[in-house]
């Protein structure tokens, strides 16, 4: 297994908890991403299940961890830019 990047824990403006990942080969922009209860280690991408897709993302210690295929791969949304989105404030948990 290979360590691809890190997520970072914020907060969304509801306060709820928001797992953003920042992409490895767009800089400036991220995916966001949620818990899949059914599975601790897997989290989904919230812009692949909005456009009714399933994507899921491997995350071991806040490292985001690809075994085949990199993680941005395969995606049916694009990444969010950082930039005038959303603010990103650095929580851990």
């Amino acid at each position: 297994m290979e360590n691809v990047g890190s997520v970072s824990v914020a907060r969304t403006k509801f306060l709820n908890f928001m797992y953003v990942y920042e992409s490895v080969r767009k800089p400036g922009f991220v995916y966001e991403l949620t818990e899949y209860k059914a599975k601790d280690n897997l989290y989904r991408c919230v812009g692949c299940r909005r456009l009714g897709k399933c994507r899921y993302i491997t995350i071991v210690n806040e490292v985001v961890v690809s075994s085949t295929k990199h993680p941005e791969d395969d995606h049916i949304c694009e990444p969010i830019p950082v930039e005038g989105t959303f603010r990103l404030l650095k929580i851990r948990v």
